[in-house]
């Protein structure tokens, strides 16, 4: 999935400052409040983020905190050291979701190597996405 530069901001802001409201992200990013709640339903629609339960004790209408959701979403990393590579996989808040996996390469065998160590980070939940 690829993003338009405005709301990979509107994310930015979410992972770096979140959980935000909706009003908060609009203050937060200087993006007019009809763009920001036509991106936040994209990105709610997309699974790449979530709506938390509102703050108790305010009065009013409830401010809907949004988050990153970790859990739609991973990251695979691949490190080639001299002699070895490494993969691992970590969820979009950077928190591992499993041990990394690194293998000893040989002239010639590096990408049959990543590409053995990038299938045993996958399971039936993964999908390959375009981006």
């Amino acid at each position: 999935m690829s993003l338009p530069p405005r709301l990979r901001r509107e994310l930015f802001e979410v992972l770096a400052h979140g959980p935000l409201s909706r009003t908060e992200l609009v203050d937060a990013t200087g993006i007019r409040r009809n763009t920001v709640y036509s991106d936040i339903t994209a990105l709610l629609e997309a699974g790449l983020i979530e709506e938390n339960k509102p703050a108790a004790g305010r009065t009013g209408r409830p401010r809907i905190p949004l988050r990153i959701d970790a859990r739609q979403r991973h990251v695979i990393g691949v490190s080639f050291q001299p002699g070895r590579v490494e993969v691992g996989r970590c969820n979009l808040l950077g928190e591992p979701t499993q041990p990394a996996t690194e293998r000893p390469i040989q002239p010639g065998t590096a990408l049959q190597t990543v590409c053995d160590l990038l299938q045993e980070q996958l399971d039936e939940k993964c999908r390959w996405v375009n981006s």
